[in-house]
């Protein structure tokens, strides 16, 4: 074999095994594979309900978030796909029923916006996933070889026999908060991604001066582990940023100086519409590595 793609999610046995998620400033010897709680709660689910409307809402407390995308149904109708977080000690209990946890969630978002509880309240109380939110600690690694030392200095552009890769797709590579709800996105890019490396390295004519192909397949996803890399970073920072200030901690001189609520204040009833289009798209451009990078790289010939 010469390509394994892992998909296997966050505790992917391959990546504890062969790889590690490295600070945004580490050298290689600092490898931290801890797989952080963030001690709150993430509820999933697929409302039948015919409503076209995507937004994401953030609460005052408790770590409470609400959003939703539209999405097809079979029956040529709209649903919605949706998340909601929140850290209240009463969902945390082990031996709640899927119906008594439905109605203390629609209890805890009773008086949010419309369609925030039409939508929980018309998912099936059995469709309605709940998981620790738990997420890796620092930007992962997004490549790694099952070969050893010794055998890494070994390759030249002659050889036949090219060691074999290790991709990583999805949470298995990076898994990340659900704020900015780009997990499912990133899984769709590395896929994506991955099937382009292949595509170009082993396409219907020869490669020009008789590349070969493996070398050329080693080549592109060794590029695209460094234009990964820069991405995550990208999401992480914004992620950092949207979260503190749209829930700041009371645990830092922020969240204390900020209790009152300021910063949405300021935004919801002083600050004019076109600037918070202006702020938000600049934020999710940044995101997701179109502004401020230079994802493009080197094209290889």
């Amino acid at each position: 074999y010469h390509l394994i793609i892992d998909a296997c999610g966050t505790y992917s046995n391959l990546r504890k095994r062969y790889s590690a998620h490295l600070p945004i400033n580490a050298n290689l010897a600092e490898i931290e594979r801890d797989i952080e709680d963030r001690n709150y709660l993430v509820f999933r689910g697929n409302s039948p309900l015919n409503i076209d409307v995507s937004f994401q809402t953030w609460g005052e407390g408790k770590c409470m978030r609400f959003a939703t995308v539209p999405v097809p149904l079979s029956d040529g109708k709209v649903g919605n796909v949706w998340f909601a977080t929140t850290s209240d000690s009463r969902l945390m209990k082990r031996d709640m029923t899927s119906e008594e946890r439905k109605k203390i969630l629609l209890d805890m978002f009773a008086d949010w916006h419309e369609p925030v509880t039409d939508i929980i309240e018309s998912t099936p109380q059995s469709d309605i996933l709940m998981d620790p939110a738990k997420a890796h600690k620092f930007c992962a690694s997004a490549l790694g070889e099952i070969i050893d030392e010794e055998e890494k200095n070994d390759v030249s552009l002659d050889d036949k026999n090219v060691p074999p890769l290790l991709c990583f797709i999805g949470d298995a590579d990076m898994t990340v908060d659900p704020v900015l709800a780009q997990g499912f996105t990133i899984a769709m890019e590395d896929a994506a991604h991955v099937a382009g490396c292949v595509s170009r390295s082993f396409p219907t004519t020869t490669l020009p001066g008789n590349v070969n192909p493996l070398l050329r397949l080693r080549q592109e996803l060794i590029a695209r582990h460094e234009n990964k890399k820069t991405r995550l970073q990208s999401l992480l920072r914004a992620t950092m940023v949207v979260q503190t200030l749209a829930q700041p901690p009371c645990t830092n001189m922020f969240g204390k100086l900020f209790k009152v609520e300021a910063p949405r204040f300021f935004a919801k009833y002083i600050m004019p519409g076109f600037m918070k289009d202006v702020i938000f798209h600049w934020i999710m451009r940044y995101s997701l590595g179109l502004i401020g990078t230079n994802l493009g790289g080197k094209k290889l010939k």
